[in-house]
């Protein structure tokens, strides 16, 4: 998937799940099931910023990134991968600090639904499907379930820590690239939302939001 197409998936896409999540939830026993405590690996998270910056240094140089960033939360940085690697440690604890409402008196942490939820549509054949059927159990169109288990297969993987990286770089860069390179001025308060590493828990929801876009744009960085 080229830059160009993936900036228009992910607007698609992305906007769809900020405006509304649809969760299709079988049975929930009201036991959370979460990832344990996990210390992360920098050298690989800093891997996965680097892959990421690379593969958006044509739409997304550093300086526009940088600069998109100072208008979006008047934040100043010269390093990017320093930037990044902070990034990446807010969208590793906003994972559980984000709660999501899953109608009701149900409410659960990214990490949460993750784990129950992604467990069913983990498979990359099931997370990547065009008509967003991604849990094998049900028929129903649902692209939070995609999210689930898009996120489930990398927090589950040898590949967790770059592509939180890879994530947390993709943040920054791709909605810096759709501010600047399609006018979008309208979204610079998702900027703000997806790209500010005080703000864990709405970083956390972007990379969650935006998981099967940053999939494909990995995929094709690494050539996994």
């Amino acid at each position: 998937m080229g830059i160009r197409k993936c900036l228009a998936l992910g607007f698609s896409q992305g906007m769809r799940k900020m405006k509304k999540m649809y969760i299709s939830i079988i049975a929930i026993f009201g036991l959370w099931l979460t990832f344990s405590a996990y210390a992360l690996d920098l050298n690989q998270i800093r891997k996965g910023c680097e892959s990421s910056f690379e593969r958006f240094s044509e739409v997304a140089p550093q300086n526009v990134v940088r600069q998109t960033i100072n208008e979006a939360i008047g934040v100043n940085y010269d390093d990017s991968i320093s930037y990044c690697l902070e990034m990446a440690k807010a969208v590793d604890k906003g994972l559980d600090e984000k709660i999501i409402d899953l109608g009701g008196p149900n409410k659960a942490s990214i990490n949460q639904v993750v784990s129950i939820i992604g467990e069913r549509s983990r498979n990359p054949a099931l997370f990547t499907r065009k008509d967003k059927k991604c849990s094998p159990s049900s028929d129903e169109s649902a692209e939070a379930n995609c999210s689930a288990g898009c996120l489930n297969y990398y927090l589950n993987s040898n590949q967790r820590d770059m592509f939180i990286g890879f994530a947390s770089a993709f943040n920054v860069s791709f909605h810096a690239a759709r501010y600047k390179m399609l006018n979008m001025n309208h979204i610079l308060p998702e900027v703000g939302k997806c790209a500010d590493y005080r703000k864990g828990a709405s970083s956390a929801l972007c990379t969650f939001n935006y998981c099967t876009v940053i999939h494909s744009s990995y995929q094709e960085a690494n050539k996994v």
